[in-house]
Protein backbone atom coordinates (compact mmCIF):
# COMPACT_ATOMS: atom_id res chain seq x y z
CA UNK A 1 0.00 0.00 0.00
CA UNK A 2 2.85 2.29 0.49
CA UNK A 3 3.78 2.27 -2.93
CA UNK A 4 0.34 3.17 -4.18
CA UNK A 5 0.17 6.11 -1.56
CA UNK A 6 3.38 7.32 -2.81
CA UNK A 7 2.28 6.91 -6.57
CA UNK A 8 -1.01 8.22 -6.25
CA UNK A 9 0.14 11.06 -4.16
CA UNK A 10 2.62 12.08 -7.39
CA UNK A 11 0.26 11.71 -10.40
CA UNK A 12 -2.47 13.63 -8.47
CA UNK A 13 -0.86 16.03 -6.62
CA UNK A 14 1.33 18.00 -9.45
CA UNK A 15 4.20 20.08 -8.67
CA UNK A 16 8.00 20.72 -10.41
CA UNK A 17 9.09 18.56 -7.78
CA UNK A 18 8.01 17.38 -4.30
CA UNK A 19 10.50 17.66 -1.65
CA UNK A 20 11.67 14.45 0.62
CA UNK A 21 9.79 15.32 4.16
CA UNK A 22 6.67 16.28 2.53
CA UNK A 23 6.41 12.70 0.65
CA UNK A 24 7.32 11.63 4.13
CA UNK A 25 4.47 13.40 5.63
CA UNK A 26 2.18 11.32 3.39
CA UNK A 27 3.58 7.65 3.43
CA UNK A 28 4.89 8.00 6.45
CA UNK A 29 2.50 10.22 9.12
CA UNK A 30 3.41 7.92 12.55
CA UNK A 31 6.83 7.96 11.95
CA UNK A 32 6.92 11.99 11.22
CA UNK A 33 4.98 11.69 14.67
CA UNK A 34 7.66 10.14 16.58
CA UNK A 35 10.36 12.44 15.51
CA UNK A 36 12.09 9.55 13.24
CA UNK A 37 13.75 10.59 10.17
CA UNK A 38 11.21 8.15 7.31
CA UNK A 39 13.68 9.70 4.57
CA UNK A 40 16.05 6.69 4.13
CA UNK A 41 12.74 4.47 3.64
CA UNK A 42 11.21 6.47 1.20
CA UNK A 43 14.62 6.67 -0.87
CA UNK A 44 13.65 2.85 -0.63
CA UNK A 45 10.22 3.05 -1.97
CA UNK A 46 11.31 5.39 -4.70
CA UNK A 47 13.55 2.58 -6.06
CA UNK A 48 11.03 0.18 -5.52
CA UNK A 49 8.87 1.88 -7.63
CA UNK A 50 11.44 2.84 -10.35
CA UNK A 51 11.94 -0.92 -10.21
CA UNK A 52 8.46 -2.09 -10.76
CA UNK A 53 7.95 0.28 -13.40
CA UNK A 54 11.49 -0.44 -15.33
CA UNK A 55 9.41 -3.86 -15.97
CA UNK A 56 7.34 -1.87 -18.95
CA UNK A 57 9.58 1.11 -19.46
CA UNK A 58 13.44 1.67 -20.34
CA UNK A 59 12.38 5.28 -18.88
CA UNK A 60 12.23 5.98 -15.06
CA UNK A 61 9.08 6.82 -13.42
CA UNK A 62 10.76 9.35 -11.02
CA UNK A 63 14.38 10.69 -11.81
CA UNK A 64 16.21 10.66 -8.36
CA UNK A 65 18.57 13.39 -9.65
CA UNK A 66 17.45 17.19 -8.41
CA UNK A 67 15.69 18.58 -5.68
CA UNK A 68 13.10 16.30 -4.58
CA UNK A 69 10.41 14.25 -6.20
CA UNK A 70 8.35 14.33 -9.33
CA UNK A 71 6.69 12.23 -12.05
CA UNK A 72 9.36 12.01 -15.29
CA UNK A 73 7.76 14.54 -17.34
CA UNK A 74 9.03 13.35 -20.69
CA UNK A 75 6.61 10.19 -19.84
CA UNK A 76 3.64 12.31 -19.95
CA UNK A 77 1.20 11.49 -17.88
CA UNK A 78 -2.32 12.43 -17.66
CA UNK A 79 -4.84 11.14 -15.21
CA UNK A 80 -8.62 10.51 -16.23
CA UNK A 81 -8.95 13.28 -13.49
CA UNK A 82 -6.75 15.80 -14.93
CA UNK A 83 -8.64 15.21 -18.39
CA UNK A 84 -12.31 15.55 -16.46
CA UNK A 85 -11.25 19.13 -15.24
CA UNK A 86 -9.46 20.41 -18.14
CA UNK A 87 -12.68 19.44 -20.26
CA UNK A 88 -15.06 21.06 -17.60
CA UNK A 89 -12.58 24.15 -17.86
CA UNK A 90 -12.86 24.20 -22.02
CA UNK A 91 -16.97 23.77 -21.60
CA UNK A 92 -17.11 27.25 -19.73
CA UNK A 93 -15.38 28.70 -22.53
CA UNK A 94 -16.65 27.51 -25.59
CA UNK A 95 -18.66 29.77 -27.65
CA UNK A 96 -20.67 27.05 -29.32
CA UNK A 97 -23.02 25.15 -28.10
CA UNK A 98 -22.61 22.02 -29.90
CA UNK A 99 -18.91 21.67 -28.53
CA UNK A 100 -19.65 22.89 -24.65
CA UNK A 101 -22.26 19.87 -24.93
CA UNK A 102 -19.73 17.71 -26.42
CA UNK A 103 -17.11 18.44 -23.54
CA UNK A 104 -19.33 18.39 -20.78
CA UNK A 105 -20.30 14.91 -22.07
CA UNK A 106 -16.99 13.49 -22.12
CA UNK A 107 -16.03 15.01 -18.68
CA UNK A 108 -19.13 13.48 -17.69
CA UNK A 109 -17.72 9.57 -19.00
CA UNK A 110 -14.31 10.28 -17.47
CA UNK A 111 -15.88 10.40 -13.70
CA UNK A 112 -16.07 7.51 -11.46
CA UNK A 113 -16.70 7.98 -8.32
CA UNK A 114 -14.04 7.80 -5.14
CA UNK A 115 -11.09 9.06 -6.53
CA UNK A 116 -8.14 6.15 -5.62
CA UNK A 117 -10.43 4.02 -3.52
CA UNK A 118 -7.68 1.57 -2.49
CA UNK A 119 -6.40 4.46 -0.06
CA UNK A 120 -9.70 6.53 0.60
CA UNK A 121 -8.91 6.72 4.14
CA UNK A 122 -6.02 9.00 3.29
CA UNK A 123 -6.29 12.54 4.96
CA UNK A 124 -5.37 14.31 1.23
CA UNK A 125 -7.46 11.66 -0.80
CA UNK A 126 -10.52 12.82 0.68
CA UNK A 127 -9.53 16.40 0.05
CA UNK A 128 -9.10 15.75 -3.66
CA UNK A 129 -12.10 13.63 -3.99
CA UNK A 130 -14.43 16.14 -2.13
CA UNK A 131 -12.78 18.52 -4.74
CA UNK A 132 -13.33 15.98 -7.92
CA UNK A 133 -16.99 15.23 -6.75
CA UNK A 134 -17.84 18.90 -6.07
CA UNK A 135 -16.61 19.71 -9.68
CA UNK A 136 -18.77 16.26 -10.79
CA UNK A 137 -21.69 18.07 -9.81
CA UNK A 138 -21.28 21.19 -11.84
CA UNK A 139 -20.57 19.32 -14.54
CA UNK A 140 -23.47 17.63 -14.27
CA UNK A 141 -26.45 20.44 -13.52
CA UNK A 142 -24.82 22.26 -16.61
CA UNK A 143 -25.03 19.62 -18.79
CA UNK A 144 -28.99 18.81 -17.86
CA UNK A 145 -29.13 22.40 -17.40
CA UNK A 146 -27.83 22.74 -21.38
CA UNK A 147 -29.80 19.53 -22.29
CA UNK A 148 -33.48 20.72 -21.01
CA UNK A 149 -32.76 23.71 -22.99
CA UNK A 150 -32.28 22.74 -26.08
CA UNK A 151 -35.51 19.82 -25.29
CA UNK A 152 -33.47 16.69 -25.53
CA UNK A 153 -35.58 15.40 -22.16
CA UNK A 154 -34.61 11.67 -23.12
CA UNK A 155 -30.97 12.53 -22.74
CA UNK A 156 -31.81 14.57 -19.47
CA UNK A 157 -33.15 11.50 -18.09
CA UNK A 158 -30.32 9.17 -18.91
CA UNK A 159 -27.86 11.20 -17.55
CA UNK A 160 -29.50 12.62 -14.45
CA UNK A 161 -30.32 9.13 -13.81
CA UNK A 162 -27.15 7.71 -14.25
CA UNK A 163 -25.37 10.93 -12.18
CA UNK A 164 -27.44 9.83 -9.51
CA UNK A 165 -26.66 6.64 -8.98
CA UNK A 166 -23.02 8.09 -8.56
CA UNK A 167 -23.49 10.85 -6.87
CA UNK A 168 -26.90 11.39 -5.23
CA UNK A 169 -26.34 13.91 -2.81
CA UNK A 170 -26.74 16.22 -6.02
CA UNK A 171 -30.15 17.60 -5.42
CA UNK A 172 -30.11 20.04 -8.14
CA UNK A 173 -29.95 16.94 -10.50
CA UNK A 174 -33.53 15.79 -9.13
CA UNK A 175 -34.37 19.09 -10.38
CA UNK A 176 -33.95 18.58 -13.84
CA UNK A 177 -35.26 14.89 -13.62
CA UNK A 178 -38.36 16.26 -12.86
CA UNK A 179 -38.68 18.63 -15.16
CA UNK A 180 -37.83 16.24 -17.98
CA UNK A 181 -40.05 13.84 -17.17
CA UNK A 182 -43.15 16.20 -16.72
CA UNK A 183 -42.04 17.63 -20.61
CA UNK A 184 -41.93 13.82 -21.43
CA UNK A 185 -45.35 13.39 -20.02
CA UNK A 186 -44.02 10.51 -18.10
CA UNK A 187 -46.47 11.11 -14.98
CA UNK A 188 -46.12 7.98 -13.29
CA UNK A 189 -42.36 7.86 -13.49
CA UNK A 190 -43.00 11.76 -12.50
CA UNK A 191 -45.36 10.72 -9.31
CA UNK A 192 -42.74 8.10 -7.64
CA UNK A 193 -39.70 10.49 -7.73
CA UNK A 194 -41.76 12.99 -6.08
CA UNK A 195 -42.56 10.64 -3.86
CA UNK A 196 -39.06 9.42 -3.12
CA UNK A 197 -37.69 12.78 -3.11
CA UNK A 198 -39.96 13.12 0.45
CA UNK A 199 -36.95 10.44 2.04
CA UNK A 200 -33.90 12.33 0.79
CA UNK A 201 -35.12 15.85 1.24
CA UNK A 202 -35.79 17.60 4.52
CA UNK A 203 -39.16 19.14 4.49
CA UNK A 204 -38.76 22.78 4.09
CA UNK A 205 -36.40 21.86 1.06
CA UNK A 206 -39.01 19.40 -0.48
CA UNK A 207 -41.66 22.23 -0.17
CA UNK A 208 -39.20 24.91 -1.91
CA UNK A 209 -38.11 22.11 -4.56
CA UNK A 210 -41.79 21.44 -5.15
CA UNK A 211 -42.78 26.10 -5.51
CA UNK A 212 -39.66 25.88 -7.58
CA UNK A 213 -40.57 23.13 -10.03
CA UNK A 214 -44.34 24.10 -10.29
CA UNK A 215 -43.26 27.82 -11.41
CA UNK A 216 -41.62 26.40 -13.90
CA UNK A 217 -44.14 23.93 -14.92
CA UNK A 218 -46.68 26.52 -15.02
CA UNK A 219 -44.03 28.67 -17.00
CA UNK A 220 -43.75 26.34 -19.28
CA UNK A 221 -46.86 25.52 -20.12
CA UNK A 222 -47.68 28.93 -19.97
CA UNK A 223 -50.58 28.52 -17.23
CA UNK A 224 -51.69 30.43 -14.62
CA UNK A 225 -50.50 29.41 -10.71
CA UNK A 226 -52.37 27.09 -9.59
CA UNK A 227 -54.19 28.28 -6.51
CA UNK A 228 -53.04 24.42 -4.40
CA UNK A 229 -49.34 23.82 -4.99
CA UNK A 230 -47.90 20.80 -5.88
CA UNK A 231 -47.12 20.26 -2.20
CA UNK A 232 -50.36 20.42 -0.79
CA UNK A 233 -51.89 18.22 -3.70
CA UNK A 234 -49.56 15.34 -2.45
CA UNK A 235 -49.69 15.89 1.46
CA UNK A 236 -53.54 16.09 0.76
CA UNK A 237 -53.78 12.67 -1.24
CA UNK A 238 -53.84 14.60 -4.52
CA UNK A 239 -57.74 15.70 -4.08
CA UNK A 240 -57.94 17.83 -6.70
CA UNK A 241 -61.80 19.69 -8.05
CA UNK A 242 -62.98 16.32 -6.73
CA UNK A 243 -60.52 13.92 -8.72
CA UNK A 244 -57.53 12.48 -7.72
CA UNK A 245 -54.69 14.24 -9.32
CA UNK A 246 -52.39 11.27 -10.79
CA UNK A 247 -49.95 13.96 -12.40
CA UNK A 248 -48.29 15.59 -9.41
CA UNK A 249 -47.62 12.27 -7.01
CA UNK A 250 -50.99 10.98 -5.50
CA UNK A 251 -50.40 8.50 -2.83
Amino acid sequence: QLITILFGYLVTVKKKYHRSIELARVVYPDTIADKQNPTKNLVTLVHRLNDFFGKISDIPLIPTEGKGYTLNSSLHIMTDLEQFEALWAQAQNEVSIIRKVECLKKAFSLYKGNVLASISDQFWVMQLDAYYRIMYHSVVNELLKTLLYFEDYTDVIKYATESLGMAPDNKEAYYWLVLALDERGLHEMLKEQLQSLKKIFEKDEYEEFLRRFQEEHNKRNNTAPEKESIFQKIKNGGIVNGKRNDRYGAE
